[in-house]
């Protein structure tokens, strides 16, 4: 959501303290400040730095220090809890011999 109150759906990609890379369906202003709800993680303001080469725009997170500690933490265990998700479609079923 941007200061103005425009809600707008996106994706957070490449997710770090530091900056983050945000793809969505309207183009973004540099230097705008939107508010953003993060699953597992919460609500972080973040200003729009620029184009990113990759696609989308970079982000960085508004982040008070006595926050960093915690958001990082919650970061981290975010990345990890994705890249150990398996999709279920992936594994071995049970099928019937006969109905």
């Amino acid at each position: 959501m941007t200061q103005a109150g425009e809600e707008m759906p996106c994706v957070f990609e490449d997710v770090r303290i530091s900056e983050m890379r945000v793809t969505g369906t309207e183009p973004l202003v540099t230097g705008t400040v939107l508010i953003c709800y993060l699953n597992e993680v919460g609500i972080l303001s973040a200003r729009v730095m620029g184009e990113s080469p990759a696609g989308g725009w970079l982000v960085r997170p508004l982040i008070h220090d006595d926050r960093k500690e915690r958001v990082a933490a919650r970061l981290a265990w975010h990345s990890q809890r994705s890249r150990e998700r398996i999709e279920p479609r992936d594994g071995a079923r049970l099928v019937p011999t006969h109905r």
